[in-house]
């Protein structure tokens, strides 16, 4: 095998392998979202259709986890301190026989509602543990798949495919050891957890919109309904904010593409050396080798450190929502106490609630908006194993899908 200078500066040895400069990957088709999620879902179709039982029971653990018991571990303590609350104010009103028969009814709901809230706690905690363990199941049979997948359409493309398309090994080794991975993760995140994310989001806002509710009752016992108007406002205003803050996606998918580049520029070194030692050592270019292998880590290096600033920017600004949206709850909340105080004590379990809840449903909202900053993330190596899989050599692509779900 011959040797590759992966020097851009290295003349005519240059053209030996793939383009890594940034230019080339500036020179890359358009980022489009909808195009990268359609050749995401063409390819998980099929692995999907295989796994579908045990996906199923991610999508129910995961539900549970995320928004069930949470939230009603947040609903119960809210109902706990209005309970203790009660209690307080019994006991501060006497010791007449209505005081009496009120503090022994708050007696008998308040054990029954702590121990209602450790079990549910409790049963959060092994959710939460066959959650991480059925979700570490899937990545591995979705990942499994993707690279048999993969492998099985290199294997029967022309020998054209490897000398015409300029494909190196290492960029080849690259995209079915790393590049698979990251399509992988995309596929469950995007696909499957945005299923998770868009019903706990429900489950959550209808909870906290309950409590809002409950501080809205008019003289006639009923809500007002405008709190219901007033709450959708609020979210949808925090949804827009974040969906401006993620359409930083694009400049975080040229970011991601970069440093691509930058690692395929490192595995095609690192093949060449590797696979043709007896050549380095004929050519003593022990030197030139480690120069260029310097050069290399310094410019992934740099490229690294230009996603992480870019992104912990765009993770930095996604917080700005959530802590306006919880304001505006709070505020709303102490609005409501303020226009209805015929409509019944104040409950304090009802504000725990509502600060319980609030961040749970930006968490999930901030989930949600983050759809487009990971489809810029994972698009280049989208794109490159659908390129692979979709080459029409030999009924690669037929041949593929079956490979995936057999």
């Amino acid at each position: 095998m011959a040797l590759t200078s992966t020097n851009p500066d290295a003349g005519p040895n240059k053209s030996d392998g793939p383009d890594d400069s940034p230019s080339s990957a500036a020179a890359a088709p358009a980022f489009s979202t909808m195009e990268t999620a359609g050749l995401l879902w063409n390819m998980a179709r099929p692995i999907f259709a295989r796994w579908w039982p045990v996906i199923l029971l991610h999508v129910v653990l995961s539900i549970l986890t995320l928004s069930v018991l949470q939230g009603a571990a947040t609903v119960l303590l809210g109902q706990l301190t209005n309970a203790i609350a009660g209690r307080q104010a019994v006991a501060a009103d006497g010791l007449d026989a209505s005081s009496l028969a009120a503090s022994a009814e708050l007696n008998e709901t308040l054990i029954p509602l702590f121990i209602l809230w450790v079990v549910v706690l409790a049963i959060s905690v092994i959710a939460g543990f066959a959650q991480k363990y059925v979700m570490a199941v899937v990545d591995s049979r979705i990942g499994m798949d993707m690279q048999r997948a993969t492998f099985s359409a290199l294997l029967r493309q022309d020998l054209s495919y490897f000398h015409s398309q300029g494909k190196s090994p290492g960029e080849l080794v690259m995209t079915l050891n790393h590049l698979t991975v990251q399509v992988q993760m995309a596929a469950r995140t995007l696909l499957i957890d945005g299923v998770v994310q868009v019903t706990s989001f429900v489950i959550i806002g209808t909870l906290l919109l309950h409590s809002l509710s409950d501080l809205a009752v008019t003289g006639g016992g009923n809500p007002d309904a405008r709190v219901w108007w007033i709450f959708g406002g609020v979210v949808v205003l925090g949804g827009a904010c974040s969906w401006w803050i993620n359409s930083r996606g694009p400049n975080l998918h040229s970011a991601s593409q970069d440093l691509q580049a930058a690692m395929m520029r490192m595995n095609t070194l690192l093949t060449s050396v590797m696979t043709s030692p007896d050549e380095v050592k004929v050519l003593q270019a022990e030197e030139l080798f480690e120069k260029e292998h310097l050069a290399a880590a310094l410019h992934m290096q740099h490229q690294k450190l230009a996603l992480a600033r870019k992104l912990e920017a765009t993770n930095t600004l996604r917080t700005i929502p959530a802590d306006l949206v919880q304001a505006a709850l709070i505020g709303l909340a102490v609005l409501l106490v303020l226009l209805y105080p015929g409509g019944g004590a104040f409950k304090p379990g009802i504000l725990i609630t509502i600060v319980g809840l609030t961040p749970q449903l930006m968490m999930v909202m901030e989930m949600i908006a983050g759809w487009r900053a990971e489809i810029a993330m994972s698009g280049p190596a989208i794109r490159a194993v659908s390129e692979i899989l979709q080459t029409p050599k030999d009924g690669v692509r037929t041949r593929a899908a079956e490979q995936s779900v057999s």
